[in-house]
């Protein structure tokens, strides 16, 4: 008996592992930061890339509320990211916030100020976003058994 209990753990780490964890490169750009994505990233291959605008997430880290905002097809190599700009009439204001701009390529588009501690916005390949945040759990779980 005590020998199936020390094979449980064993393999429910084995199977939790066998799921991989890689990073396909569905998420070029994500702000505000994070410490898995960066602020600014570029297309790895031409196609279409989406603005994505979450404002809720699940206990996992998956979005819950997700709106596509805009849908580009870019070439390879193109830089996709996210500037905060301080509008000039509010420099000096002490409560401004700054009004994000999401970039692809000469694509700009003004998103404002951000209004939630929930609230991030994403550059992605559309047709692999739902795919990769359902993998979400299995990611997480992972690397809080492996303590990465």
């Amino acid at each position: 008996m005590k020998r199936y209990l020390l094979l449980t753990p064993v393999l429910a780490m084995a199977a939790v592992l066998s799921t991989g964890c890689a990073d396909s490169g569905t998420i070029r750009a994500q702000t505000p930061g994070g410490s898995t994505y960066t602020q600014a990233g570029v297309t790895q291959n031409a196609g279409q890339y989406a603005l994505f605008h979450v404002t809720s997430f699940d206990e996992w880290g998956a979005p819950v509320t997700t709106e596509k905002l805009d849908t580009l097809t870019l070439g390879a190599n193109v830089p996709v990211g996210f500037q905060f700009i301080v509008p000039k009439d509010r420099q000096y204001d002490p409560d401004a916030q700054s009004d994000i701009i999401a970039y692809a390529g000469s694509f700009r588009r003004n998103l404002g100020p951000v209004h939630s501690i929930d609230e991030k916005y994403f550059w992605a390949i559309p047709g692999e976003w739902d795919g990769y945040w359902s993998g979400r759990p299995e990611r997480v779980l992972t690397k809080r058994l492996t303590m990465n």
